[in-house]
């Protein structure tokens, strides 16, 4: 019979070094730059807006940019907190995700509070390509959040969606040269806020485990 050292040493024989994960920061970082890097560059391939370096010296422009991005890095935060399997819903989680809300509710009340009592929205071309703009973005964050194990799967799935769709809605207002309101929160904000929702049901079902 073996001896309890000879039973540690089978045990542990094969056993190969685990490498420990990079920080949070780090991790978030990686996670929303290429999500960022992929939205922007499809904005380029797509063609940026004419009056782009006009609208880039109003406070309020870059204002709203940076709302939107702010959530899209707060939200990836989450995301990659979340797909660490012992994870639980604390500060760390629960303080970006407040924030990046935050920033979206102060979005859609600036929109809502400037639309006039009768407006054109314009078209839904702007609904159909912050879609396909999140496609690649979407499918790359999925594939990293499944790497990990999320015990919360429908608030994972909703980090990583709210944080690219924040990026994609980003880039599409360096694209599309319609600023009024009515379009901007019915064409642009409000489809993201769905697209975002919809990563709870993708969090659910792509990272159930095997």
């Amino acid at each position: 019979m073996d001896t309890p050292d000879d039973l540690i040493k089978n045990l542990t024989r094969d056993l190969k070094p685990v490498t420990p994960l990079a920080p949070d920061w780090q991790r978030a970082v990686i996670f929303a730059s290429i999500g960022l890097t992929l939205t922007f560059g499809t904005a380029v391939l797509l063609g940026l807006r004419d009056d782009l370096a006009a609208h880039l010296q109003r406070m309020e422009f870059l204002a709203e940019i940076a709302a939107m991005l702010l959530a899209g890095f707060l939200s990836a935060g989450a995301a990659v907190k979340l797909a660490v399997p012992d994870t639980r819903l604390r500060l760390p989680v629960k303080l970006p995700l407040a924030l990046a809300h935050l920033a979206w509710f102060w979005l859609l009340a600036k929109t809502a509070f400037d639309l006039p009592v009768s407006h054109d929205s314009g078209h839904g071309a702007c609904a159909i390509d912050l879609t396909l703009m999140m496609i690649l973005p979407l499918a790359a964050a999925t594939g990293g959040i499944m790497r990990g194990a999320p015990v919360f799967r429908g608030l994972a799935g909703y980090a990583m969606s709210l944080s690219m769709v924040s990026f994609a809605a980003a880039t599409m207002r360096l694209l599309c040269p319609n600023d009024e309101a009515g379009h901007l929160l019915f064409w642009h904000f409000l489809p993201a806020v769905g697209i975002a929702v919809l990563g709870i049901v993708i969090g659910l079902f792509a990272f159930r485990q095997k």
